[in-house]
């Protein structure tokens, strides 16, 4: 009875390799599609820092937490903002509406607190932004690229931050091509 069941064990062990083989044999044969998202999934999987040449850093935002470096020589051309997640504070949005003379959409459904700009052009969005859009304990959420058509920047140059404890990966993963050709 002992050396049957040893058989047995060894003969699902081979069957498992075999049908292990054919699986992987058939992915070769016939290999499956990658879907936009999972392209974008592993080129953020490769990010790595990089020295820029053609950058002149200026700093947006206050000197800790909230501020970036960005190419200020960059942005010439960027006709509208959006800062994600500002938690009632937003010295990026303000710098970058006032600085670069745009208008500047801020987003937060979890702390609505409408954030002062002197001198600059900015419109608070009590909304979230998510893959798909969907609303959750109340909040709405909403997808970049819906944003961008309901402020009438479908088409624009944009400047964009965005820090949304993790959400900002679906939002970034599921958004079309289109969207990343806008932003600057």
């Amino acid at each position: 009875m002992q050396s049957r069941r040893w058989n047995l064990k060894w003969l699902a062990i081979a069957l498992l390799g075999v049908v292990g083989i054919g699986l992987g044999a058939w992915s070769l044969i016939r290999p499956r599609q990658a879907s936009p998202a999972e392209i974008r999934r592993q080129l953020m999987d490769e990010l790595r820092p990089v020295t820029l040449k053609n950058c002149t850093l200026a700093r947006f935002g206050g000197p800790g937490d909230g501020g970036y470096l960005m190419c200020g020589n960059l942005l010439r051309q960027v006709q509208s903002g959006y800062s994600y997640g500002i938690v009632g504070y937003d010295k990026w949005g303000c710098d970058i509406s006032s600085r670069l003379k745009i208008r500047l959409h801020q987003y937060d459904c979890f702390n609505t607190t409408r954030p002062a700009c002197p001198g600059g052009d900015t419109i608070f969005h009590a909304e979230c932004v998510d893959g798909i859009t969907r609303t959750e304990e109340g909040r709405f959420f909403d997808t970049i690229t819906n944003q961008f058509r309901k402020n009438g920047d479908g088409a624009k140059r944009i400047a964009m931050k965005i820090d949304v404890e993790g959400a900002e990966w679906e939002s970034l993963l599921l958004a079309p091509d289109d969207v990343f050709d806008q932003i600057d």
